[in-house]
């Protein structure tokens, strides 16, 4: 008996759960990130905006009609808010941006720039631990020297080396293959995925620099 109960009361937090996912808002940002929630109202600017947070936690804010592209209902119905304006700097038809901000959405939901991020830490601790070798004598070894403040300089080199990086733009990246062969598309994937290759060649440098002396003075 207590078994049958706790399998209905698990069945009915799954279905409430997939019910409430189901009716969610969909909110597309001209950034390309998605927003899940609820449009509450809609003024002559912005929205009333229910936004659920990772944890589930739910936030209202007041969502301004610039920063969106699209809505799309709990039904999938997606209505494009964006218009071509070139008095407002909106120099993109209804297409090429769609293009665009989609391609921007896959970036942010695909593209992985974790290992960048461990390269940079390995570089940028290698830097302070190579720099306390000392080469001759008879306490040839690392951490035999002080480090000097040349490793600083490591996160500055390799942040401005990963912003000439390409991103190659997989197949599974994508939300639809036939989005490959669009300029736009392409454009704002490779925008998106910049931004994430340098902060995270960044913090990952400045992190590993950061370890490679906390190593030394502890080592002492």
């Amino acid at each position: 008996m207590k078994i049958t109960i706790l399998k209905t009361l698990v069945l009915l937090f799954i279905f409430s759960t997939a019910f409430e996912a189901a009716a969610q808002d969909k909110v597309l940002l001209m950034s390309g990130k998605v927003l899940r929630g609820k449009v509450k109202k809609e003024h002559e600017g912005y929205y009333d905006f229910s936004y659920y947070k990772k944890g589930g936690k739910v936030k209202e804010i007041e969502l301004t009609k610039f920063r969106v592209f699209s809505l799309t209902d709990s039904k999938g119905t997606e209505d494009i808010i964006y218009k071509q304006d070139s008095l407002l700097g909106s120099f993109y038809s209804k297409n090429e941006m769609k293009m665009q901000v989609y391609g921007q959405r896959d970036a942010y939901s695909a593209y992985q720039s974790t290992p960048l991020f461990v390269a940079g830490l390995a570089f940028g601790f290698s830097a302070v631990l190579f720099d306390t070798y000392e080469f001759l004598g008879p306490n040839a070894g690392f951490f035999q020297r002080s480090p000097s403040i040349a490793p600083i300089i490591v996160p500055v080199v390799l942040t401005i080396g990963s912003v000439f990086l390409k991103t190659k733009i997989k197949r599974e990246y994508a939300s639809d293959v036939t989005y490959l062969n669009n300029e736009f598309y392409i454009e704002g994937f490779q925008k998106v995925a910049k931004t994430k290759r340098v902060k995270s060649t960044f913090f990952g440098s400045v992190i590993g620099v950061a370890s490679g002396f906390l190593l030394y003075n502890l080592s002492k």
